[in-house]
């Protein structure tokens, strides 16, 4: 029982070279077996590289962001809450409540935009909305 208690009395005075040791011999490791591996990284890295730099040019070319000037002849118009004055709202996915799904049609324009959709996702056309019947 005392040999225990002066081993833990050692591990607590020693703490923090004892965690530096833990972490020296875990990032040796990790190198070694990095240097090892390194053609199997290296594939991996391209490999992953191109499956993300594709997508950011796919989701750059869907989704367009329009910067409007505001007219200063007609602010009482913009600031209106009235609902019937129109927006234009560009495309994009949508996520769809679960259980639901997207519809051919709605997966295949999004296919021929280059936007693969998820399970729950679906296509949205640009549309115009707050427009009234007169």
């Amino acid at each position: 029982m005392k040999e225990q208690n002066q081993i833990i009395q050692w591990i607590k005075a020693h703490k923090k070279q004892l965690i530096l040791a833990g972490i020296g011999i875990a990032a040796v490791i990790a190198l070694v077996l990095g240097i090892k591996n390194k053609d199997m990284l290296k594939a991996l890295w391209a490999s992953l590289k191109g499956a993300v730099e594709p997508t950011a040019e796919r989701i750059s070319d869907a989704v367009t962001t329009t910067v409007t000037e505001i007219p200063t002849e007609t602010p009482a118009l913009l600031l209106s809450n009235d609902p019937c004055v129109p927006q234009e709202v560009r495309r994009h996915i949508r996520n769809l409540h679960e259980g639901w799904h997207a519809s051919p049609e709605k997966l295949a324009a999004a296919r021929e935009m280059g936007i693969i959709l998820q399970e729950g996702q679906t296509w949205v056309d640009n549309y115009m909305k707050g427009v009234c019947a007169a």
